[in-house]
């Protein structure tokens, strides 16, 4: 974990011990070489330590030159959340194909511990197929995309693709025609109810039910700018200590209204795909081997569905860990310290007579007062380019001037599942329950400490922010006047 002193959070031009590093230092050490020269070279001309915009090093983030670290790594989280499934998907298998002596007549049981010969392995091939389809997108996306522009390169890449998703798809539909021909229709029917499900909504209710799950699996925006905007913000906060930089690139007001917006309607696209994608997960991996049992099939029905129960809150955990990474955290914080918050004060005669018309192209600092549609509104944040009475900005404010709980709620219900899972381990005294309660712990606790990591080195970037934007909001104010 990644230890920041308070020492390496001193603005530069202060002076240090030497036996510390100051936090020019170590954005040197962790910068791109082509910019680490830049920076120096404005050092050196200004005696103030200041680059030559006149900001000091602002919105540097601790952790964002460093090599990125799962979950934020969508490569290796969806190769490790692959494994998980597949592991939670086996131990649903043995908790429902347990050999028992006094199996009937009509399915005698096996030699071994586990009846292998009444499980399906047509349904077995498709499902793990449907958990593998977001790890070989990511793998053939994000892991084998060649980095240069040559034309053979690109042209091999595609055609990896195409044939990767071709095999896939041939894969799904041999699995589905051979069970079309030997289950019931009404377990065939089970494997379908999810798409079945989302599509009859947005067609009876006429909602964006369809768009959302298009948006989730495949990340398109219809009437959005890419899902990468987000990124482009997090290397423009970076970047701002560029010597060639004459002023902040991100202070315009609308500007940062327009950000906002985006990153509202992002930040909902990916609640939705948290709670679209552990549902299916918790569906095919927990419940459709429940559905295609024989009748004379007996198990614990009441262990499995506490079984599913907990693949449902660890995949909403995991996911979500994933999703509102820190790297992404960062980013809706900064945005929210720059939008700033308005709120309604009393309307006197004094206070009037001291306010100002609000103006969409003007920055406004602590405690200034404006009229906006004949109503009297105060200044809230150091930093203000909300539009007053505006819920939307004022909500995005509220929920991530403080992005730690989008940490803490995921970090709580992981914490929750782990106490329950080792209750369950102590409890019980069936092999089967210890050893699939045991492998599911490790991935439990896999993604609890990176989570800790994570909300420790995010409530230290919260901090520097914190102490950055009454400078920002000093240096605009100095410039107005």
């Amino acid at each position: 974990m990644l230890k920041v002193n308070k020492s390496s959070l001193k603005m530069p031009g202060r002076r240090s011990s030497g036996k510390q590093f100051t936090r020019t230092q170590a954005m040197r050490t962790a910068m791109p070489e082509s910019i680490s020269r830049s920076t120096q070279s404005s050092s050196h001309s200004n005696t103030t330590g200041r680059p030559n915009n006149g900001f000091p090093l602002l919105f540097y983030s601790v952790t964002s030159y460093k090599l990125k670290r799962w979950p934020s790594n969508s490569l290796i989280f969806e190769g490790v959340f692959y494994l998980y499934l597949i592991v939670a998907f086996l131990c649903q298998y043995l908790f429902i194909y347990r050999t028992v002596w006094w199996y009937p007549e009509k399915i005698p049981p096996s030699s071994n511990s586990v009846n292998f010969h009444l499980i399906d392995l047509n349904l077995t091939l498709l499902l793990l197929c449907l958990f593998g389809f977001c790890f070989i997108k990511t793998f053939m996306w994000d892991g084998v995309r060649p980095k240069q522009d040559k034309l053979l390169y690109i042209g091999i890449w595609n055609l990896g693709i195409v044939s990767t998703f071709l095999l896939w798809s041939l894969e799904v539909i041999r699995n589905m025609v051979v069970l079309y021909k030997t289950v019931r229709f009404v377990q065939f029917a089970s494997l379908c109810y999810p798409f079945i499900l989302g599509f009859l909504c947005a067609v009876c209710f006429r909602s964006n039910i369809l768009n959302e799950f298009t948006r989730c699996f495949y990340r398109y925006r219809f009437n959005l700018p890419p899902a990468s905007q987000w990124l482009r913000l997090q290397s423009q906060y970076e970047y701002m200590v560029r010597s060639d930089n004459i002023e902040c690139p991100n202070h315009e007001p609308d500007r940062v209204r327009e950000d906002t917006q985006i990153l509202c309607s992002d930040f909902n696209t990916r609640v939705s795909m948290i709670i679209i994608r552990a549902c299916f997960c918790c569906y095919y991996a927990g419940f459709v081997p429940m559905f295609f049992t024989q009748h004379q099939q007996y198990f614990d029905y009441m262990w499995s569905i506490k079984h599913t129960v907990l693949i449902l809150l660890n995949s909403a955990a995991m996911i979500s860990m994933h999703v509102f990474s820190r790297e992404y955290l960062d980013v809706l914080n900064k945005t929210s310290m720059l939008l700033g918050k308005f709120e309604l004060c009393d309307d006197r005669p004094d206070t009037r007579q001291c306010s100002k018309v609000w103006s969409p192209s003007t920055i406004y600092y602590k405690s200034d007062i404006v009229v906006h549609d004949n109503k009297l509104y105060r200044a809230v944040a150091d930093y203000n380019t909300a539009q007053p009475g505006n819920k939307s900005h004022t909500r995005f404010y509220d929920c991530f001037v403080d992005p730690n709980m989008f940490v803490t709620r995921p970090l709580i219900l992981m914490f929750s599942t782990i106490l329950f899972q080792l209750y369950l381990v102590v409890t019980n005294g069936f092999w089967e329950r210890v050893i699939s309660q045991a492998l599911l712990l490790f991935f439990s606790y896999l993604f609890f400490f990176c989570s800790l990591r994570d909300l420790l080195i995010l409530r230290k970037e919260r901090e520097y922010n914190s102490d950055t934007i009454p400078r920002i909001a000093t240096y605009h104010k100095s410039k107005s006047d």
